[in-house]
């Protein structure tokens, strides 16, 4: 039982920390706590959970990289991990076909 007493206590601060960070109401916090509770990004800043939305760059002087699990993002040449090689990757940050790894 204490447990679960725990648990009711954890979710009310939670709804309260929530709600001093995003100016909602405790209620209205609480409410929407009780369900699965999607926004969209601007649905979020609307609502106080973010601040603003980044959006990558356009323009000739940013390179885009996609990458299916994590979108695109601006500026990023090779896969951001590691210290990338020379001749890894095109003027798109796409990789070099035939590039085996470091010398």
């Amino acid at each position: 039982m204490c447990q679960v007493s725990d648990n009711i206590s954890d979710n009310k601060r939670f709804a309260q920390a929530l709600s001093e960070m995003t100016g909602q109401s405790v209620e209205k916090v609480t409410e929407d706590l009780k369900r699965d509770f999607y926004l969209s990004s601007d649905e979020a800043v609307a609502y106080g959970l973010i601040d603003r939305v980044l959006t990558p760059k356009k323009g000739a002087d940013a390179i885009v990289k996609e990458s299916p699990s994590f979108g695109t993002f601006g500026e990023v040449q090779g896969s951001g991990f590691g210290v990338e090689q020379p001749g890894q990757f095109d003027e798109y940050g796409d990789p070099v076909e035939g590039f085996n790894g470091p010398p």
